[in-house]
């Protein structure tokens, strides 16, 4: 199979990874997908092909998707140009929720760090041994963790808010809790029970209600039908601005 290192455009280069997925069974029963999947974003393009297959078939799918990233990353370069790492040492910053924190970085002898929220500083102490790529590793880990503690009493107030104005017509969800995420803004799972991704608490809050409601109206319509986005116009007109901000910066949304 003929694959390249990297595909260019509008002076981007964006470097290509081809995987196979597994061919263990999805959540809820379902059988895994036979079709090529994709992630696009500033680390690269990522591409996961349904094991075995035909060859032919399987570079005919490849294709089309090194097609599809191509004109994407034609069409807004600059949402696709590498990002550094976000930088965790001692004095430096970070904006979350419309509060600003500055970070108190420190190391110990100890095989696991820890991260907590004092006011508006925030406490992180990594492990002394690590060398700097775990460090960063880590520190995403713990401040993400740290911030969801400091802010789970929002989610929840915000989350009772939306679902009254707008959902009083289902029962409220079983469980509303913050998840460290790389990808994903949330889920909403067939028992009740929403998922929102701490990289919202580093976006305008506007990002953070739009997500609530997203899944929010999942409790009504499990599904991306129309009935389900007329449920999510209705509580929140303006969305679609909402969904085109988070395409465009989720990768500045990282820990």
């Amino acid at each position: 199979m003929v694959v390249p290192d990297e595909i260019e455009a509008g002076g981007v280069r964006v470097p290509v990874r081809v995987a196979d997925a597994s061919g263990r069974p999805r959540s809820g029963g379902r059988k895994p997908s036979r079709s090529a999947r994709a992630t696009l974003g500033p680390d690269g393009l990522r591409i996961r092909l349904p094991p075995g297959g035909d060859p032919a078939e399987r570079q005919r799918q490849v294709t089309h998707l090194l097609q599809w990233a191509q004109r994407a990353v034609s069409r807004d370069p600059d949402r696709f140009r590498p990002r550094l790492p976000r930088s965790y040492r001692d004095g430096g910053t970070l904006a979350a929720a419309g509060r600003r924190f500055t970070l108190d970085v420190s190391t110990a002898d100890r095989r696991t760090g820890s991260a907590r929220v004092v006011g508006n500083r925030i406490r992180l102490v990594l492990p002394a041994a690590a060398d700097l790529a775990t460090h960063q590793h880590h520190a995403a880990r713990l401040v993400s963790g740290a911030l969801a503690r400091e802010f789970a009493g929002h989610l929840s107030a915000l989350c009772d808010r939306l679902h009254h104005q707008h959902f009083s017509d289902v029962a409220a969800p079983e469980r509303v809790s913050f998840r460290f995420t790389t990808r994903r803004w949330g889920s909403c799972s067939a028992r009740g029970r929403l998922s929102i991704s701490t990289r919202l608490l580093l976006a305008p809050a506007r990002m953070l209600e739009y997500v609530c409601v997203h899944e929010l109206a999942h409790l009504v319509h499990l599904d991306h039908s129309p009935l389900f986005w007329e449920r999510v116009e209705h509580a929140l007109p303006d969305f679609r601005d909402c969904e085109h901000w988070l395409q465009r910066h989720a990768f500045d949304c990282q820990y």
